[in-house]
């Protein structure tokens, strides 16, 4: 071996030695402050728009929710989104609001996440988003609910950072019509606040602080952060560890691939065991690396069975049914209603007629560790054999359908 490329490795094994002084530091301060205890995350609720995020924020903006804090918490949020003038004591917060069918055109119907409403002239109308994709109209949709209702107080367009909507949702809607907020900044410091009225209520205000936790773990503002600030600092501290850098980051593609090669003979297994072709292996860290599961039939509906990561580097699992745009806009829309009723969850995508992340695999670094242990690798393809036998179950039970 080249003297150069033996000092390199030198270089790398040094660099990770570093790297994994400073990890294992962060994992003492995570053990020792409870960081990695979170009740939504071991229920698997991380990610859950309705059954995690929309409900919570609605029994806290509630008036008379169990908190027990009156319209403390709701007033609050009005000052946050400079909304006055609402009758917040008397205020009622509904989850999941229906407003009718959706029509034809798009225009009207739907479901809103949160609608706070008060008195005659009085709606605010949330749309709450985590990672689920618009859909058509969506805030045109709502806007025009409030507006026909002569009770337009506001639309907010709740997002994890505080982007602005799609053009499919936004529907021309002009700006001004709407407001963005941002759960990493102005729903945490929200409840912050809402926190300092529980002190006496131990039970909701460390429910609170739970929740605050999973807020700063979906945006990045853990103790990982901080970590990777260290990481950071110590690879630009020198040339070695630079070059040592580059070295990795060069062969990162390779590393994913040699990891799902050993998982390539379970998964091949799993697909056989349950009469299906072997399964077409997509996976190099990039996003939209994925692992699609199908047989002939499946393939006649121009359907196949789809895991697939929406970050790099093995992060934010989805699965669903993937189409690749190819059925009629008929079809995928009888695929999302089917699946939306059968799992009682679901999004509709250009690519997938029907998709949701698998709550308990949305960190990348630990599904790596898990793929790349083989006792624990056992674990998650007994997962995901039953999560396709589910997938396999409502095929079945549409294949007269599309």
């Amino acid at each position: 071996m080249p003297e150069s490329a033996t000092f390199q490795i030198q270089s790398v094994r040094s660099l990770l030695n570093s790297v994994a002084a400073i990890s294992i530091k962060y994992d003492k301060i995570a053990e020792i402050t409870g960081e990695r205890f979170n009740v939504f995350g071991i229920l698997g609720l991380e990610t859950r728009e309705v059954r995690t995020h929309s409900r919570f924020l609605t029994e806290i903006l509630n008036p008379r929710g169990s908190h027990g804090l009156g319209d403390k918490p709701l007033k609050k949020f009005l000052e946050i989104v400079e909304i006055t003038g609402f009758d917040s004591e008397n205020a009622s917060v509904i989850c999941e609001h229906h407003i009718g069918g959706i029509d034809e055109e798009k225009n009207t119907g739907g479901r809103i996440d949160i609608l706070i409403r008060a008195g005659k002239g009085q709606m605010i109308a949330i749309e709450n988003k985590i990672y689920a994709q618009d859909q058509p109209n969506q805030l045109r949709r709502y806007y025009n609910y409030l507006e026909a209702n002569k009770a337009n107080r506001g639309l907010i367009y709740l997002t994890l950072t505080g982007e602005e909507p799609s053009a499919l949702s936004n529907g021309s809607l002009l700006q001004g019509k709407y407001t963005r907020l941002a759960y990493r900044d102005a729903i945490v410091a929200w409840l912050a606040e809402v926190q300092q009225y529980a002190t006496a209520k131990p039970l909701i205000r460390e429910s609170i602080a739970q929740y605050i936790n999973l807020i700063k773990k979906l945006t990045g503002q853990t103790e990982n952060a901080k970590m990777a600030e260290e990481v950071a600092s110590q690879i630009v501290s020198n040339e070695e560890n630079l070059k040592a850098f580059y070295a990795i980051y060069n062969s990162r593609l390779e590393i994913f691939k040699l990891i799902a090669e050993k998982n390539r003979t379970a998964w091949e297994a799993i697909a056989a065991a349950r009469g299906l072709d072997k399964p077409g292996i997509e996976i190099d860290g990039k996003r939209f690396s994925s692992i699609y599961f199908d047989n002939s039939l499946m393939r006649g509906k121009k359907i196949r069975i789809g895991f697939q990561f929406d970050g790099d580097m093995l992060s934010k699992l989805f699965y669903g049914i993937c189409d690749n745009g190819k059925l009629p806009n008929e079809t995928r829309e009888v695929i999302f209603k089917e699946y939306t009723g059968h799992f009682q969850a679901g999004n509709l995508g250009a690519s997938w007629p029907a998709w949701e992340y698998w709550a308990n695999f949305q960190d990348g670094m630990k599904l790596a560790l898990m793929l790349n242990t083989p006792r624990e690798a056992e674990n998650f393809n007994k997962a995901l054999a039953e999560k396709l036998d589910e997938l396999l179950a409502f095929v079945k039970k549409i294949t007269d359908k599309i």
